[in-house]
């Protein structure tokens, strides 16, 4: 197995690009899986606590964001492990490789929604920034998983802005 960067390469996964296009996408493609695991937690814990007007309709909008994020971080862990890559498992591991912060609470759906929009765009953002650099690396495969996702995450939130409204 080769451990492009795994936990102890967190923080220059993070902030310094490596010289070796191959390194640069092998940790970074753990930082990508974290980050999606991160932001399913985040919008199932919205879907448990968020309250206000609305409730119903965004509590079975979150239920079916956070299934499909599910399948996405199944996906991307089977992805880093063609590339032979060591997944990081276990929460300690991947929140200490994530880039998001936990944000509050305790929150309205309309806060609840605010969050997540912020989180899905921020998220299809580094899924084309990483997608660029899996093309430079001719990574296809990754490449093609990482655009994928990015219609879904500004699907994502189109829908929970169309809540705020």
């Amino acid at each position: 197995m080769i451990n492009h960067g795994g936990y102890d390469g967190v923080q220059s996964a993070k902030r310094e690009p490596a010289r070796d296009p191959e390194v640069t996408i092998a940790r970074a493609i753990n930082v990508f899986l974290a980050d999606t695991f991160f932001l399913m937690a985040k919008t199932q814990d919205c879907h448990w606590k968020a309250s206000g007007p609305n409730f119903i309709a965004v509590h079975h909008l979150l239920e079916a964001q956070y299934r499909e994020l599910f399948a996405a971080v199944d996906q991307i862990a089977e992805r880093a492990r063609s590339l032979r890559l060591i997944v990081p498992c276990g929460l300690l591991p991947l929140l200490e490789l994530a880039t998001s912060e936990e944000g509050d609470r305790s929150f309205s759906t309309e806060r609840a929604a605010q969050m997540l929009v912020a989180a899905h765009l921020a998220m299809a953002e580094e899924a084309s920034d990483l997608a660029e650099d899996a093309k430079k690396a001719e990574h296809c495969a990754t490449h093609d998983m990482l655009m994928g996702g990015i219609p879904v995450h500004e699907k994502a939130a189109s829908l929970l802005r169309g809540r705020l409204h």
